[in-house]
């Protein structure tokens, strides 16, 4: 396994914790919002290297 499939293994497991911390909070609350902004960014970072190892 390279480094970037390593990366996007590591990425997907974040985003999984934080899909699930955010499954933990109440919809529209401070924390899901919280949770929201830690979780974008990863998940374009996810997006963007599954794409890159498609090619």
């Amino acid at each position: 396994m390279d480094d970037r499939h390593a990366r996007l293994a590591e990425l997907r497991r974040q985003l999984a914790d934080l899909s699930a911390k955010g499954r933990n909070t109440a919809p529209g609350s401070p924390e899901r919002m919280a949770v929201l902004e830690e979780w974008a960014p990863i998940h374009e970072q996810v997006l963007a290297l599954a794409d890159e190892l498609e090619v």
